[in-house]
């Protein structure tokens, strides 16, 4: 699971890759594919990638981001 507070900065590119839609409405409707979230947490235009290079890239990145940011 991606945390919360690590999408939320990246608000304005979901929208601007989803028509619109906010953080909030994708998560109410399903939430996002490791590809869709890669372009948003890298705040670039949605474009298909490997579905399997989107997810370790994704999960490395919540690795990294929960090793500095979760308090002791």
């Amino acid at each position: 699971m991606i945390p919360w507070t690590m999408l939320e900065p990246h608000n304005e590119q979901a929208k601007k890759n989803h028509a619109g839609q906010s953080l909030e409405v994708l998560y109410r409707r399903g939430g996002l594919s490791c590809c869709e979230a890669m372009a948003i947490l890298e705040d670039r235009k949605w474009e298909r990638m490997d579905a399997n290079e989107a997810h370790d890239k994704l999960t490395q990145l919540v690795a990294d981001w929960n090793a500095t940011n979760l308090t002791p």
